[in-house]
């Protein structure tokens, strides 16, 4: 019986949920398994208990936003009182979901022979806490980039039961840079396992996308054309509109599409869309209309798209591993990257 404790998990998109749920589905046809899921969120503000391809899912996000209440209106920005109320609402924050998932955890005690975290929450933390307590064998998959892994623990059970993760803990590092995070953080090698993430090779393959299927968004002019996919979600850590720089310097025959989610909802949504606004004023502003597609959608058919085009692209600012690089290589297509040691 597996539990995953996840940061999030689909319908909101994080590459790592995706990437644990369609594991486990795969895991659970395999193997005599049981899988239930506890998660929290950052597009969803409530809880609740739904089915996803007949896996049970535990969502527990009970959150108060300080940036955009009537709070932070009367609150002046960093100022102390702003300052005090943004740690008297993180500390609610931490009550009002650690509660819950405690509740949840003791409830399925004896339910669970493993947990599997990925990600780094107040829902993850407690799972990683009450592993402490109860020896239950987990594995920690580190899906960030971090100069050292860490976890919120209460100081009075640091000083009752030590500080740091549990003694029988497993890790799962996804780049050399996190596996070297984890030795930095005093994590023996050998309760380390450093593996890149898997690529599902039904979808990505030579073969399945090396069909001549063109892109035909953009008019392409299939012998002249050069085009240029970048997926990921929109947000400034993805760097997006680094490419539309490129595009203004490269030959007109170079054409570009930017895919991936933007999300509706949670408390980052006034950066990411206020980047993706960016990003269309800018494709007018640079006259890239006929040579840039924008397509902010979540990308359901990603091995057929990567089939469509001639080059992938991937200048992120940071990144722990990024799996499309994985699976744009998998398909023979040619790879660029932003420079990021012990990942790309």
């Amino acid at each position: 019986n597996i539990l995953i404790v996840n940061s999030k998990y689909p319908p909101e998109y994080a590459g790592s949920a995706l990437r644990a749920h369609n594991t486990y589905l795969r895991l659970r046809e395999k193997y005599a398994i049981n899988v239930k899921v506890l998660c929290s969120s950052i597009e969803f503000n409530s809880s609740q208990k739904y089915s996803l391809d007949g896996i049970s899912v535990q969502r527990i996000a009970n959150k108060i936003e300080l940036n955009g209440s009537r709070y932070s209106r009367i609150l002046k920005k960093n100022s102390i009182l702003h300052k005090i109320a943004r740690k008297y609402v993180s500390l609610i924050n931490v009550v009002n979901e650690s509660i819950p998932t405690m509740i949840y955890l003791i409830k399925n005690y004896k339910w669970i022979d493993m947990i599997h975290v990925f990600g780094n929450v107040t829902v993850t933390s407690t799972a990683i806490i009450f592993s402490k307590f109860t020896k239950i064998p987990i594995l920690i998959e580190l899906v960030n980039l971090v100069e050292t892994p860490s976890f919120s623990e209460p100081k009075i059970l640091s000083f009752l039961i030590g500080s740091g993760y549990p003694k029988h803990a497993k890790f799962v590092a996804i780049s050399v840079a996190l596996k070297n995070a984890c030795i930095r953080a005093g994590i023996e090698s050998s309760s380390i396992w450093c593996r890149p993430n898997p690529v599902n090779e039904e979808k990505f393959h030579y073969n399945r996308c090396s069909v001549n299927n063109r892109y035909n968004n953009l008019n392409l002019n299939k012998k002249q054309d050069v085009t240029i996919l970048h997926l990921a979600k929109f947000m400034p850590l993805k760097n997006q509109i680094f490419l539309l720089g490129v595009m203004k310097i490269l030959p007109i025959n170079y054409k570009l599409i930017l895919a991936g989610p933007s999300i509706n909802s949670g408390p980052f949504i006034d950066r990411d869309k206020e980047y993706l606004r960016q990003i269309i004023n800018e494709v007018e502003n640079y006259e890239l209309s006929d040579r840039v597609d924008v397509l902010a959608a979540f990308i359901t058919n990603p091995s057929e798209l990567m089939a469509s085009v001639d080059v992938f692209v991937f200048p992120s600012k940071r990144e722990a591993l990024g799996t499309p690089v994985l699976e744009a290589i998998a398909c023979g297509l040619p790879v660029v990257t932003s420079d990021i040691p012990g990942v790309f």
